[in-house]
Order: C-alpha cells, then structure tokens, then sequence
C-alpha cells in the first residue's frame, strides 16, 4: 500500500525541506495512480528568517511546479498561519 499523504516539517532553516527530497518524493508518488497530498507545517509568510522565508518561497515555487507536472495529482498544503491542523 502507498501512502496519500505526506508530512515535512521544517521552517526553511538549514535548507530543510530539502528541495531534492521533495522532488524524489513527489516524482515517485506521481507515478502511482490517486491523489496525493504533502503537508507543510510553514510557509514563506510565516517563516521567522530570511533564510527561512528565501527557503520555502523555494519549496513553494518547486511544489507548483511539481504540481503542475503531476497533472493536479500532488496536492500541496501549507500552513495558512503559526499554527496547524491536519483533518
């Protein structure tokens, strides 16, 4: 059985989530039938550094791409504000 979703957490410090780790990830789930989605317990707007923000308008920028590749399969969410739910 393949999973449908997919938890990263990391605040865009030290490079984490990896770029490289997500691209293998969704280019693998992709090519698996169904949707699938990838959490994300931050986002650009929410990120405390600069470092943070430069990284996860990097993450957010490759998942669109990724997305866009998937034919709408990948399901991105982001957290909308400092605090997070999965339902």
């Amino acid at each position: 059985m393949i999973a449908d979703d997919y938890v990263f957490c990391g605040n865009g410090e030290h490079e984490n989530p990896d770029l490289d780790v997500l691209e293998l990830v969704a280019d693998h789930r992709s090519q698996q039938p169904g949707k699938f989605r990838l959490w994300f317990n931050s986002n650009s707007k929410v990120s405390r550094t600069q470092a943070g923000k430069e990284q996860m308008t990097k993450v957010e920028h490759l998942i669109a791409k990724l997305q866009q590749k998937s034919k709408g399969r990948l399901v991105p969410k982001f957290i909308a504000n400092s605090s997070m739910r999965i339902a």
